[in-house]
């Protein structure tokens, strides 16, 4: 092989910093603005949180807590939704709760992508007599604590409506009388409702979870302490697959699968640019001596 084509195995490592982020963009918004589909597989863990929702019965309660980052939204966002769709369609009763500033937000923001409201109905469920949101609440596990033993310990609820004036509340006993327990978090706050709702109380219970805490969070499953848990945007992929239909979590599969091709892709470069200098630097000492 000649000098001069090796310099074009050379070259490779030398692509511009411009043109990789160019690249970089492009393997990000076009799946994002219009979604590929992928293939991917459905975990077990999402599978059993989805027949949970499956399995509730008419008049459960179903208790959605939290104390997430606001910068998770982009990882559990997309399964949330998904999550909502499915449960707004039982005939249960919805009982959101937050244990961080931030929490509140994110929920609210899952909900008013759905268009559900405390104005209107969704899917036939009347704010304050199917859902309520009791907003955020300080204290962590204490009142975490306190709320699985009665409900009426949130004095009012994210709107400022008195819980005693709310239908709903009074469908909501002790911790061990609810359909499902939904931990929709990142952290900490995990492995705290695990010591305070699930292990106690015996309480059904799945975990929408970030893929950097998964591993952590795993062994609950493992061990039936927690029936199923979602693995970040991918679980938002899977959890849209098996509600039938494709939205911004499919979106987030398809960029992790084309990122994570263009990486192997510009690795392989990478080293045949090093194989190249490596043979030029041969031949150049050949030519020397």
């Amino acid at each position: 092989m000649s000098v001069e084509k090796m310099s074009v195995l050379v070259r490779l490592g030398k692509i511009p910093s411009k043109w990789l982020y160019l690249v970089i963009v492009l393997v990000v918004a076009i799946p994002i603005i219009y979604p590929f589909g992928t293939p991917f597989a459905i975990t077990d863990a999402t599978l059993a949180v989805y027949n949970e929702v499956e399995k509730l019965p008419a008049g459960g309660v179903v208790v959605i807590a939290g104390s997430n980052a606001y910068g998770f939204l982009i990882e559990i966002k997309e399964c949330l939704q998904a999550f909502l769709m499915h449960v707004y369609s039982k005939d249960v009763k919805i009982v959101f709760i937050s244990f961080s500033a931030d929490d509140a937000m994110f929920t609210r923001v899952a909900r008013d992508f759905l268009g559900i409201s405390q104005d209107k109905p969704y899917k036939g469920k009347v704010y304050g007599i199917d859902w309520v949101d009791l907003g955020y609440i300080t204290g962590g596990s204490a009142s975490l604590a306190y709320f699985c033993k009665n409900a009426f310990f949130v004095t009012v609820d994210a709107y400022g409506n008195p819980t005693q004036n709310l239908p709903v509340m009074k469908e909501i006993g002790k911790a061990d009388t609810w359909a499902l327990y939904v931990e929709a978090s990142a952290g900490t706050m995990v492995v705290t409702s695990m010591g305070v709702v699930s292990i106690p109380y015996k309480t059904t219970t799945v975990i929408l979870n970030t893929a950097g805490w998964y591993p952590t969070h795993l062994p609950y499953v493992t061990a039936g302490i927690a029936k199923g848990m979602t693995m970040g945007i991918l679980g938002g992929a899977e959890y849209e697959k098996l509600m039938g239909f494709v939205g911004l979590g499919h979106s987030g599969a398809d960029v992790l699968n084309f990122t994570h091709l263009l990486t192997l892709v510009l690795v392989a470069l990478a080293n045949i640019s090093y194989l190249g200098q490596y043979i030029e630097k041969r031949k150049l000492k050949e030519v020397k001596e």
